[in-house]
């Protein structure tokens, strides 16, 4: 029968299994493979021991280290001659872990994963989980076995998982933040200007310009701040070293100066320019200064604190300087290593630095150190310079422009901004109608009509990104007469949205000459388009 001589086959195909197995045994290991004598046993036994990814101890009653593992050795860097016979509070330096295994001792229960910090003089903290058993059916004093598994590494990453993830949070929260903060700014900015455009008292003229400054000095450190909360994938753009320098010590003025760090910038140059990803070089930079003006602070209650930017043929080099504490001969050559520091537990990961090597190191550049004890120390930042390029847009001018006639659509829900953009372009002769939402737009506008539309990214209900679809199903043609306008151009939709169309977006707060110089942008682009 079919079925039995199925059987017949897989018995017979399976004895043949078993024969080969049998037989690869026996070539591997020999006819006697299973007759160890006792001391191939003790040495098959040492070898498991020291093959175990823990850490393991053996304790006598008293509590001496009766037997350990190689890991263990590795783990302390101690030889197996200075850890047998010693007591666990000499060799940890503290009573913590004797008191875990008296506790298991006399409760006669095991422990399984207890946390346990070492801290001793000459060493940052370490973190264990240690598991502690009793030993009670064993010959002789044998007692206690101890597993330590070190989880420092571990919890550090865990430590950096959290902080990326409240930054993430907070980074949002600014985001927000600055975009309301963006809408009033642009409110005061813009009529400051239009008001130092009349003829004014001095003194009144005097106030206003100060009301201007202060004003265009808090817009530059929201767009500091908008700048570092974003979180978007490495990009390859120029980015000016000078301009980066100037951003980044504004937004630390305050701190600097309240830290008694003086600052000095030796630009030898007015414009260095390299490609790469602006937020990676300002993190860079940033953290350098952040360094050097916490262990001046530290060391002497405060310092001078120096930033160069020079080039050398096609080489640029950015130099951080302080005058500090300096960095001792041993500890100069591990500065990048990933986790290192001499800071107080709880005040630094040992990661800037690493970091920091990475990022230049992935620009293609160098990050070198030069530091004496007690003089001071010096980060040099080398990368290569950008081709230049001719492709840059000079602004409008502001006091007397001829514009040919245009008819403008404003669409924003902010009705300050809206009467600022009003005002300015109705000065200059251009003829504009306003719109708060994009409902209003799609139900009783039609947009051919407009020679210009100047659109809020972000608006209640109808935002500019759905309206923008809306204007593209009318036609290319149509869509390529948008100017964006945003309080949140780091946004990565924002950004997403402009590189895909290709149409210009102007960020608030603005000066007149970003608007006009902006709305010229737009038809000259459409003009472009024409001719085509």
């Amino acid at each position: 029968m079919p079925h039995s001589d199925n059987g017949l086959a897989n018995a017979t195909n399976t004895n043949m299994k078993t024969d080969a197995t049998d037989a690869a045994s026996d070539s591997l290991l020999g006819d006697s493979h299973f007759d160890l004598d006792q001391s191939d046993s003790a040495q098959l036994d040492r070898a498991i021991i020291d093959n175990i990814s823990s850490a393991v101890l053996v304790l006598d009653n008293q509590l001496r280290i009766l037997m350990c593992n190689l890991r263990f050795c590795n783990l302390f860097d101690l030889p197996d001659e200075m850890i047998v016979g010693q007591s666990i509070s000499d060799v940890f330096h503290d009573d913590t872990l004797e008191v875990l295994v008296l506790q298991a001792v006399s409760t006669q229960e095991s422990m399984r994963e207890i946390e346990y910090t070492q801290d001793t003089p000459d060493a940052d903290e370490r973190q264990f989980l240690v598991s502690v058993s009793r030993l009670d059916d064993l010959p002789g004093s044998a007692r206690a076995l101890v597993t330590l598994d070190e989880i420092t590494d571990w919890q550090r990453r865990q430590r950096q998982v959290m902080e990326a993830s409240r930054l993430v949070s907070i980074g949002e929260m600014v985001a927000g933040a600055a975009h309301e903060i963006n809408n009033p700014l642009a409110a005061v900015m813009g009529f400051s200007q239009l008001v130092l455009r009349r003829t004014l008292d001095p003194d009144v003229r005097i106030d206003v310009e100060r009301i201007l400054g202060e004003a265009t000095r808090a817009s530059k450190i929201v767009a500091n701040l908008q700048s570092f909360a974003r979180r978007n994938e490495p990009s390859q753009e120029p980015v000016e070293l000078a301009d980066l320098i100037h951003r980044i010590l504004d937004l630390k003025a305050y701190e600097l100066h309240l830290d008694n760090i003086e600052v000095e910038t030796k630009l030898e140059i007015d414009s260095a320019t390299v490609v790469g990803d602006p937020q990676q070089i300002e993190q860079v930079v940033l953290n350098l200064v952040i360094n050097a003006a916490h262990f001046m602070k530290e060391a002497n209650g405060g310092g001078a604190l120096t930033i160069g930017l020079g080039q050398r043929g096609r080489t640029i080099k950015l130099s951080v300087a302080d005058d500090g504490p300096g960095i001792s001969p041993e500890h100069l050559p591990k500065v990048f290593d990933p986790f290192f520091t001499t800071k107080e537990v709880g005040t630094g990961t040992g990661l800037g630095l690493s970091i920091c090597y990475g990022i230049i190191n992935d620009h293609g550049g160098a990050i070198t150190v030069d530091s004496k004890l007690g003089e001071g120390t010096t980060f040099t930042i080398e990368l290569e310079a950008a081709q230049p390029s001719s492709d840059t847009v000079a602004p409008m001018p502001t006091e007397s422009v001829e514009m040919p006639e245009q008819r403008v659509l404003i669409v924003d829900d902010e009705p300050a901004v809206v009467d600022l953009i009003k005002r300015i372009l109705s000065d200059f002769g251009f003829s504009v109608t306003t719109a708060s939402n994009g409902t209003e737009v799609i139900e009783g506008l039609k947009l051919e009509d407009f020679d210009i539309i100047i659109l809020d990214y972000r608006m209640p209900e109808i935002g500019g990104a759905q309206l923008f679809e809306h204007i593209e199903s009318i036609s290319d043609e149509v869509a390529a007469r948008v100017l964006f306008i945003t309080g949140d151009a780091y946004s990565p939709t924002v950004e997403e949205t402009v590189s895909r169309t290709g149409n210009p977006v102007l960020n608030k707060p603005f000066t007149l000459e970003d608007l006009l110089t902006a709305v010229m942008r737009v038809a000259e682009r459409r003009a472009e388009l024409e001719r085509a």
